[in-house]
């Protein structure tokens, strides 16, 4: 099924060069092939569906991680010195909760679900480890990073200047962002 993906994948990237003259964007292809190679490493190995599950995080990070950043710059005494601690205490942080949600946790609240279900305690826990991380990924990318929603945006964008950064309420992220020829006369 995959093999097959991949060619009307292709056959479809090729259609779409012809009809608009012009090779796909570098960025759309990178991410078609990406997920090829990871259908592929999990085709030869089934455990590399970790791997994925952690590419995927840290590539996901990106985004918390900017806000926290702008968040941090925000407060009226920012420093480097003082946006290096919060972000390794956000560091800390977010490797004390992993390892809590992996190891701790589901020990033993997964074992309890287990022996409900009729299933051995630890035969089930990366599975429903797994589903808990997908669902919450679902969940936190269809509600919670919504570019449409202009809280979101502030947050995410307020370290880019503005078209509307001058005008009465706009503040720092809440209007259009420069194209880069106007933020670098």
């Amino acid at each position: 099924l995959s093999v097959a993906a991949f060619g009307v994948g292709a056959v479809g990237l090729v259609r779409m060069a012809r009809r608009t003259g012009k090779a796909p964007p570098a960025r759309s292809v990178v991410a078609w092939l990406a997920i090829f190679v990871w259908y592929a490493a999990i085709a030869r190995d089934p455990n590399a569906i970790f791997w994925v599950q952690i590419s995927h995080a840290l590539q996901y990070l990106a985004f918390p991680i900017r806000v926290e950043i702008n968040r941090a710059q925000d407060e009226p005494d920012r420093s480097p010195g003082r946006l290096a601690v919060h972000m390794a205490g956000y560091g800390v942080a977010l490797l004390v909760i992993s390892y809590l949600a992996s190891e701790v946790l589901p020990a033993r609240a997964m074992d309890a679900v287990a022996l409900y279900f009729g299933d051995e305690p630890g035969r089930v826990t990366p599975l429903l480890v797994l589903m808990f991380i997908n669902i919450h990924h679902y969940f936190t990318d269809g509600v919670i990073w919504k570019i449409s929603n202009p809280e979101v945006r502030k947050e995410l964008f307020a370290h880019v200047p503005t078209v509307a950064a001058g005008a009465a309420g706009a503040g720092r992220g809440g209007g259009r962002p420069l194209s880069n020829a106007a933020r670098h006369p």
